[in-house]
């Protein structure tokens, strides 16, 4: 099982109410690297401003895989022309429809988003 390199878990304070936190994320499996955007709320348009900062992080001549869920903004028509013309650097693996549940929604261990980068 991989372990990230700090010595503590990271921990995000807020107040304890029913308002939701909502963070594109990616670590590197290599070195335990952590890019985060914080997006509100989650479509197309902020979907791909967070590739956008994850290509950024990326080492060069590496490809980056994102395993990502079926939401409907990582199928977005917009995203194609900048997916087609970013494919050598990055690739889009999505969840097969067997990780949700009946109702739709995904598991627990599936539930977050995580991209692989820099190996």
């Amino acid at each position: 099982m991989w372990i990230p390199p700090e010595n503590a878990d990271p921990v995000l304070f807020h107040a304890p109410t029913r308002k939701s936190v909502a963070v594109f994320g990616a670590v590197c499996s290599a070195d335990g690297r952590l890019v985060t955007l914080s997006a509100t709320p989650f479509n197309a348009e902020t979907f791909l401003a967070f590739l956008r900062l994850l290509l950024r992080h990326a080492r060069p001549n590496r490809k980056i895989i994102s395993v990502v869920d079926n939401a409907r903004y990582h199928h977005a028509v917009v995203l194609k022309p900048w997916l087609d013309a970013h494919r050598s650097r990055l690739q889009l693996d999505f969840l097969s429809a067997c990780a949700c549940t009946q109702t739709g929604r995904l598991t627990a261990p599936t539930s977050i988003t995580l991209s692989v980068f820099g190996n």
